[in-house]
């Protein structure tokens, strides 16, 4: 596209007869310089837009107009309501919160990969224990057991009285599952600590859904596992941007316990603290 001289040069100096000659004609051309500096800028100057086209051509300011109505009912982006975040600064307390455990099964176990698979279950055991003691309400649920193998059976006998809950949905969210999410609102609180296999698909679609239920979600993250850490570690920056709590089994039966004079303490540490780490135990 050409364009002509005036469009090219906008404020070209004037000519002629009209310029003046001289001294006068000097004043006359820095006058007319003035006038254009100071005079109502084109509406496309007016917008920051990323179309930085010279405003003086017809092309230019139909482009400006056609950018402007594309977008005049858009909202700028301090505008756009962000998520309020909200970060939990009380402990957690037995007394209102409830466990969830997803899919402790022999195929999930051998698709971990980069994490310490023994590890992992001996952090959702301990974890299971501690509720068990102070009395947290605790589901267990599992996907196709005929594909991925029965839930861990040391994990079930640590919460008696809890049915394994095979879920109907064959999908990643264990919450999509209606018995599931019934059995975690039957319990009344609202402080949903969950831990589960793999990390990055049924732990964070879980964790996801919880939150948009209004639950207060806490991952415990040790007892999870991917089928590599990046995926692991991946989807735990997934769940705590979105606003899920990390935590580890030890920091979470330490918040339930509260402190050492809590009439389960000396259960705890014999069962829990000593059973599952070494340090506490000696």
């Amino acid at each position: 596209m050409s364009l002509s001289p005036e469009a090219q040069c906008p404020t070209r100096p004037l000519s002629g007869a009209s310029a003046g000659r001289g001294r006068h004609g000097g004043r006359a051309q820095r006058q007319a310089a003035t006038n254009h500096a100071d005079s109502p800028r084109p509406r496309i100057w007016q917008r920051t837009t990323h179309v930085n086209l010279i405003a003086g051509p017809l092309w230019a300011q139909r482009l400006a107009s056609a950018f402007d109505d594309a977008n005049r009912d858009k909202p700028s982006r301090s505008e756009v309501a962000m998520p309020e975040a909200r970060i939990p600064i009380d402990a957690l307390n037995a007394a209102d919160s409830v466990l969830l455990l997803i899919d402790y099964q022999p195929h999930m176990y051998n698709g971990m990969s980069g994490r310490d698979r023994d590890g992992v279950h001996r952090a959702a055991l301990a974890l299971t224990t501690a509720a068990a003691i102070l009395e947290v309400p605790t589901v267990l649920t599992a996907l196709n057991p005929a594909s991925n193998g029965d839930f861990r059976a040391d994990i079930a006998a640590a919460a008696p009285g809890s049915e394994i809950i095979v879920r109907k949905v064959p999908g990643f969210d264990s919450l999509a599952d209606q018995a599931t999410l019934d059995a975690v609102r039957a319990s009344g609180r609202r402080k949903l600590v969950l831990t589960g296999l793999w990390t990055s698909m049924c732990m964070s679609f879980s964790a996801l859904h919880a939150l948009r239920e209004g639950f207060e979600v806490y991952g415990v993250f040790d007892g999870a596992g991917d089928m590599s850490a990046e995926a692991h570690e991946c989807a735990v920056s997934r769940m705590t941007q979105a606003g899920v709590v990390p935590v580890t089994w030890m920091q979470v039966v330490s918040e339930w316990m509260d402190n050492w004079a809590n009439p389960k303490s000396g259960e705890l540490i014999s069962k829990v603290y000593a059973e599952f780490n070494v340090t506490m135990g000696m």
